[in-house]
């Protein structure tokens, strides 16, 4: 029984974490002067800076495409999307305004 009860909240701490969007932090790249990357989104954090999120993905034959998102400016997420298809890479590219 106890370790039924384990399980079920290690689950329920996994699916809360998830949830809060708390579990993507340990994913997040965080680039000098420009802003931050996570596998779900691109996000630039210094003034002036766009950034468009990047994603690598492989097809079912191995193939290697690239999915990219709308330019977006400081403090708005940029997503990309990799259909369905799992992840190989994730960065982002930057471009800056003066």
């Amino acid at each position: 029984m106890k370790k039924k009860a384990k399980t079920a909240l290690a689950a329920v701490t996994a699916l809360l974490l998830l949830a809060t969007g708390l579990a993507d932090t340990a994913n997040a790249k965080d680039v000098w002067n420009r802003g931050v990357v996570y596998w779900t989104y691109s996000m630039a954090t210094a003034q002036g800076v766009y950034s468009q999120h990047v994603l690598t993905y492989s097809l079912n034959g191995g193939t290697l495409k690239k999915a990219y998102g709308k330019w977006a400016p400081t403090y708005q997420k940029s997503y990309a999307n990799a259909h369905g298809q799992p992840l190989k890479f994730y960065t982002a590219n930057w471009r800056v305004y003066k």
